[in-house]
């Protein structure tokens, strides 16, 4: 299970709880070290949502990151060929668009409700974007892996 990798790699000890109603498993990380950091280096402050930015990440790890977002709040429909993020931040959710374009993925932003979705569409895309971040791959869900069948 991932959130036993990530435990791992923290040398934590916190336990990891099931919720029984949703079914979704949840790693608790206590840290005022972590918090100050990510609070310093990133400019992420509580209640972000709909105010991060996206943060400046080195060309060799930005796909780790952007797995990590499609994993946290992104889908795939396979069967239509395509791959939707859904965020909050208006500035977030545009730079990732501009990231996938530049990476010859065909995508766009909608906004829908109070919410922006970014969608990458098309059989060649959603394989290009899937062969993209699991390059490399080391922390990663496998639901979601498996259902870009590489």
């Amino acid at each position: 299970m991932i959130l036993e990798q990530i435990s791992a790699e923290l040398d934590s000890n916190h336990k990891i709880y099931l919720n029984d109603k949703t079914n979704v498993y949840t790693l608790y990380v206590h840290s005022k070290v972590m918090k100050a950091d990510i609070i310093q280096l990133h400019g992420i402050k509580p209640n972000k949502s709909n105010t991060v930015e996206f943060p400046n990440i080195p060309d060799e790890y930005l796909s780790h990151f952007i797995r990590g977002y499609f994993d946290g709040d992104g889908h795939i429909y396979r069967s239509k060929y395509y791959v939707c993020f859904v965020g909050g931040s208006e500035t977030f959710m545009y730079k990732l668009t501009n990231i996938l374009s530049e990476h010859q993925l065909d995508s766009r932003m909608v906004m829908i409700d109070s919410h922006y979705r970014v969608y990458i569409t098309g059989k060649d895309s959603v394989k290009k974007f899937g062969e993209w971040i699991y390059l490399n791959k080391e922390l990663y869900l496998r639901r979601k892996y498996d259902q870009f069948d590489l």
